[in-house]
């Protein structure tokens, strides 16, 4: 869960999807625009109810749903262009 108002590129994403972790945040335009990717969860900013369901929500995923997310080729194109 990422409650932050002010990111732009946000490694703290780019992390949490390269360990293969969903990620909840706001729909900040800077991380709408950068993190179109399945395990990557927007919320209204400040809907504090709506990103404790969303997080609720994934905590219940089982570990296939959590790999299908990840698999997508362009994800893990993503990941490698911005991993050193």
């Amino acid at each position: 869960m990422l409650p932050s108002h002010q990111e732009a590129f946000s490694v703290t994403v780019l992390e949490a999807l390269a360990v293969g972790t969903p990620v909840i945040t706001y729909d900040l335009p800077s991380l709408t625009s950068v993190y179109k990717f399945k395990p990557v969860s927007f919320v209204r900013e400040f809907d504090i109810a709506s990103l404790v369901r969303k997080t609720e929500e994934v905590a219940k995923l089982d570990n296939k749903k959590i790999e299908d997310m990840f698999s997508d080729a362009k994800l893990n194109e993503f990941i490698a262009l911005h991993s050193s």
